[in-house]
Formats: C-alpha cells, sequence, structure tokens
C-alpha cells in the first residue's frame, strides 16, 4: 500500500515538473513579413543551464530564397537525452528583440507524415549579456492566471492539456510586447559555455 501511495505521488510531481515553465506555443510565427530578422553572431554558440543546451548556428541552407533566408539560425536543444532541431529566426518589435522558434523538418519524413503534424512556434524575449543569455516567455502557469483573472486577451485554445495562441503575429506582437513591458515573462538564464 505505501509504495503505491509513493507511485502515485510520484506520478503526480514529475507532472508538475513537466508542466511547470512550459511555454505557451502558437500556430502561427511571432514574425510578419513586414518585420525585418536580424543576424546576430554573438548568439551563435552553446549556451547551457544545468543538463539543457541550446546551440545556435548560421543556417547555411540556400535553397529557401527568402528575405529572412540569410538571417535564419539552425538551433539544436539537447535536454540530457535528445536532441531537437529547430529553426530560428531574431528579429526586433520596437526596442526589444524576440527570437521565434519552429521545428526543422525531420530528416526522414513522407508526405503522409507531413500531412499530420501541426507544427507550432515558440518565441522568447532574448537579452545577451556578457556570457549570459536571457530567455523570457510566456509559460503556462502565468497564462492560467492570466486567464483566471481575465487578463488573457489574446485568441488561444486549449487542447490535450496544452495551451496553443491562435491569433496572428500582429495580435501576439502587442500581447508579448505587453507581457514583457509588465514583466510577466518567464525568464531561464543560459551561460554560454566556454569558446
Amino acid at each position: 500500500m505505501f509504495h503505491r501511495h509513493i507511485k502515485v505521488l510520484s506520478a503526480i510531481c514529475l507532472i508538475i515538473l513537466l508542466f511547470s515553465g512550459c511555454v505557451v506555443t502558437s500556430i502561427y510565427p511571432l514574425y510578419t513579413e513586414n518585420d525585418t530578422p536580424v543576424f546576430d553572431k554573438e548568439l551563435v554558440g552553446t549556451w547551457h543551464q544545468n543538463d539543457d543546451y541550446w546551440m545556435f548556428e548560421k543556417d547555411q541552407d540556400k535553397s529557401e530564397n527568402t528575405p529572412d533566408s540569410e538571417s535564419k539560425y539552425r538551433l539544436f536543444v539537447f535536454d540530457g537525452k535528445t536532441t531537437g532541431k529547430f529553426q530560428a529566426v531574431l528579429f526586433p518589435i520596437g526596442n526589444k528583440r524576440f527570437l521565434d522558434i519552429f521545428p526543422a523538418d525531420p530528416e526522414e519524413a513522407n508526405e503522409w507524415y507531413y500531412w499530420h503534424l501541426l507544427p507550432s512556434h515558440s518565441f522568447y524575449l532574448v537579452e545577451i549579456k556578457d556570457d549570459e543569455l536571457r530567455l523570457g516567455y510566456v509559460d503556462y502557469e502565468s497564462f492560467e492566471d492570466m486567464i483566471k483573472e481575465n487578463r488573457a486577451d489574446i485568441d488561444y485554445m486549449e487542447y490535450d492539456d496544452r495551451y496553443f495562441f491562435t491569433a496572428k503575429p500582429e495580435a501576439l506582437q502587442a500581447f508579448i510586447l505587453r507581457c514583457a513591458e509588465h514583466n510577466e515573462l518567464t525568464t531561464e538564464v543560459y551561460k554560454r559555455q566556454s569558446r
């Protein structure tokens, strides 16, 4: 009986850990076609926090001939067990810089597989100072508080215990700027790995 309670308690703790600090994602990117992506070489490199590593590289893929293709990053996120591959775009909104992250295409997949994907964007306020990368984002817990307090004035949906922003980029930008100005973003701090 005691072991059963311990297992249940452990499962509850694991769920709490998994969903605390989770970023709310969006079906639309944060940037618009009118926004100008920038490339900051200071972002290139490996950043770490405990067992989490974020490695940014300049995206060398020339197959896309779009205005932002010269400013894209490839991002590899290692969580201590597995690596996720992403595309990332850095761009300014007002006097702040934001990073929009989108999953890279899987290396082995067919068209049938792609039809079943609904990739989502995550976005972060970016501040780099010395050897410190600060990433600010809207997390689940903060967003739930906004919903309860009727401050979540943005289109969203909840599905399978996850929140997704469904607003268009212009509304997303207004919302994330408001969150940044009112210190409502959760901030993670990463240290640059020695070069």
